[in-house]
């Protein structure tokens, strides 16, 4: 593993639609040269570029969080398989190609991202989707920040207490 100063954030671009659809992906390393085997071993047509922050500078959303806990869980299952199979841990740019090309198959399936556009209510519009008590302001007790929000399915307020560190 890599000590985290040394680490570096990858910034990915997807793009979806309602019924289903998506293109390859672009992927924005933080580098100055744009290295021949930074675009291997990524799914077809993945557009690579680079970027002297590791983060663009024009906010982008897919308006689903679906897609993106979807994508962070079998990120997750890939790394440790990774990790499993390289002892050393270290996630270079190139390393990072091959566990990104397992997972992004596995996002954007026609079924998960219906399931985003329909979970959200943005499509089929459904006003109802996502609770009023979701956009709730986080309030700040005791050093914790405490988020209320709205359970989809049972209706009823769930309080979290979030350890604060500031």
């Amino acid at each position: 593993m890599v000590a985290p100063e040394h680490a570096e954030s990858v910034t990915l671009v997807g793009c979806i639609n309602a019924v289903g659809n998506s293109i390859p992906p672009m992927v924005i390393f933080k580098c100055k040269r744009l290295k021949e085997e930074f675009k291997n071993n990524l799914p077809p047509d993945s557009l690579v570029t680079m970027s002297p922050k590791d983060y663009m500078t024009t906010e982008l959303s897919d308006g689903s969080g679906e897609k993106k806990r979807s994508f962070e869980s079998h990120w997750d299952q890939e790394v440790l398989r990774y990790w499993d199979l390289h002892p050393d841990r270290r996630l270079t740019k190139t390393r990072f190609n091959v566990i990104f090309s397992k997972v992004w198959p596995k996002c954007t399936t026609l079924e998960n991202i219906i399931s985003g556009f329909r979970s959200t209510g943005i499509f089929p519009y459904d006003a109802t989707a996502v609770p009023e008590a979701a956009f709730a302001p986080a309030c700040r007790q005791n050093g914790h920040i405490l988020m209320i929000w709205m359970s989809s399915s049972k209706k009823k307020a769930i309080y979290r207490l979030l350890n604060c560190s500031t």
